[in-house]
């Protein structure tokens, strides 16, 4: 798992799409310091709130929003700049694809972007935004048909 490989201490998460929670949690588990969960879907948000209650997870270790990254700039502004090490999204590629041209601003300047849940017909589909949006690929990952895609922002 990807997550596991790159977390060291003091690691901030931001978790795009955090559904169920289940990403930041495991997160956490390794040794997150914070995590900052965000979804479209206000269902996703309160089984996160259930999930980290029944985990153990404090307030302060991980904190929900729900909002649009895609359209709502104020929600993206709100969430912060530069203060992230690592920003999952484990979601369809349709929706990584543009979340690419959006994530570089979250991240701080070593910061990764790990991606998951692509389909492999759509791998190529993602490393191609991840590269037009000066996205580095560090590494891809397949399991069976699914896809992970690790980045970073490219040096420019």
């Amino acid at each position: 798992h990807q997550l596991k490989k790159y977390i060291k201490e003091d690691t901030t998460l931001l978790d795009l799409g955090c559904g169920s929670g289940i990403l930041s949690i495991i997160g956490i588990k390794l040794g997150v310091a914070k995590a900052v969960g965000t979804d479209i879907d206000i269902n996703a948000i309160s089984a996160t709130k259930e999930n980290c209650e029944i985990n153990g997870i404090t307030k302060e270790q991980m904190i929900t929003y729900q909002g649009n990254l895609l359209t709502d700039q104020e929600f993206c502004s709100m969430l912060g700049t530069g203060c992230y090490d690592i920003v999952v999204a484990n979601i369809l590629a349709d929706v990584i694809i543009p979340l690419c041209e959006i994530v570089t601003p979250f991240l701080k300047e070593d910061g990764l972007f790990i991606t998951s849940g692509i389909i492999n017909t759509k791998e190529d589909d993602v490393v191609q935004a991840m590269k037009e949006n000066h996205l580095e690929i560090i590494e891809i990952n397949h399991m069976k048909d699914w896809v992970s895609i690790t980045a970073k922002p490219a040096r420019v």
